[in-house]
């Protein structure tokens, strides 16, 4: 609150967000009276897309996913969802508070933010852990899907080889990246 009062002083104008924005902020905040009273006000956004939800959760807010999911916010989406993000970045918390809210463990997501939309060869919230060397969160997301556990775990290279880091001997812990014969 001290930069808005900074910039008040400095003669910046107050934005007012609209009613769908304020109920989102709210959310945001985890500010369940703020959401409460602009519910009670009949200030819920008429479409509730799963953007909310994303960034909810790669700002780790498990508080904002529980009052979006409770107004309506869905946890799943087509092109992705909160537990993919949960997963890739290993929060095993927020993936079983997601899980809980209804998330669906089967689906597929690319990363349409990158040229060409990547994806992990698996492209659902196991895989995205898996991709990410979350192990204790792809074991979970296992368990729940029943999948058995790949024998050898391959890393995949940040430019997309797919190799293991034993192929790659700087990776290896070989200080010469000289390939050997």
């Amino acid at each position: 609150m001290a930069a808005a009062a900074l910039l008040a002083a400095a003669g910046a104008e107050p934005s007012v967000l609209d009613p769908d924005d304020a109920l989102i902020a709210a959310c945001m905040r985890g500010d369940r009276p703020a959401v409460d009273r602009l519910v009670t006000a009949g200030q819920i956004p008429a479409v509730k897309t799963v953007e909310p939800m994303i960034e909810a959760a790669i700002l780790d807010r498990p508080d904002a996913v529980r009052l979006l999911a409770g107004h309506g916010f869905p946890v799943n989406d087509p092109r992705g969802s909160p537990l993919h993000v949960a997963a890739l970045l290993g929060n095993l918390p927020l993936a079983r508070l997601l899980v809980e809210l209804g998330a669906d463990l089967t689906a597929e997501a690319v990363d349409e933010g990158t040229q060409g939309g990547f994806a992990p060869p698996d492209r659902t919230p196991m895989g995205w852990a898996v991709y990410n060397n979350q192990e204790e969160t792809a074991d979970y997301l296992r368990g729940l899907t029943k999948r058995p556990r790949p024998p050898e775990r391959a890393t995949i290279a940040p430019w997309g080889l797919g190799v293991a880091p034993r192929q790659i001997p700087w990776a290896a812990g070989d200080s010469n990246p000289e390939p050997k014969d």
